[in-house]
């Protein structure tokens, strides 16, 4: 299936996802990103025939990462009914916080290389592949 394109780029949306493509150590790689919250969701691995059911796939990983995050499945609206279109980036805020992000997967420790999901920040989060974007919180000990 190939994904309509858009002549022309739509305003921003604040229910906008972006996704970008990545490689890393010769591994394609995906990143989604929702435009108002910067839910930001990352999959090493995927393969040609995944990326030629686009819709299935986003909604796939979107819901596995709410079910991790244990968020409500409606958190997004009804992912399998959205249009998933392709067209020039409409909110370039989204998108520094997307090279943000993928800077941070490519400098990864090398023994977190190897694993079959990319480790995630600011925190990590073992089981799931759900970036985080609030401030990590540090509790001192009282003296």
């Amino acid at each position: 299936m190939r994904l309509p394109v858009a002549e022309t780029a739509p305003g921003p949306d604040p229910e906008d996802w972006y996704a970008n493509l990545l490689w890393f150590d010769r591994r394609k790689c995906l990143l989604l990103t929702h435009s108002a919250t910067l839910f930001t969701i990352f999959e090493a691995d995927v393969t040609a025939s995944e990326l030629r059911a686009t819709r299935q796939l986003i909604a796939r990983l979107i819901g596995r990462e709410l079910r991790c995050e244990e968020l409500p499945a409606a958190t997004f609206g009804d992912l399998e009914q959205q249009e998933v279109l392709l067209a020039r980036t409409a909110d370039r805020s989204v998108l520094g916080c997307m090279n943000d992000m993928a800077f941070m997967c490519a400098s990864a420790p090398s023994p977190m290389r190897g694993a079959s999901r990319a480790p995630t920040w600011p925190r990590s989060i073992d089981r799931c592949g759900a970036i985080s974007t609030a401030p990590a919180v540090t509790v001192l000990p009282s003296s």
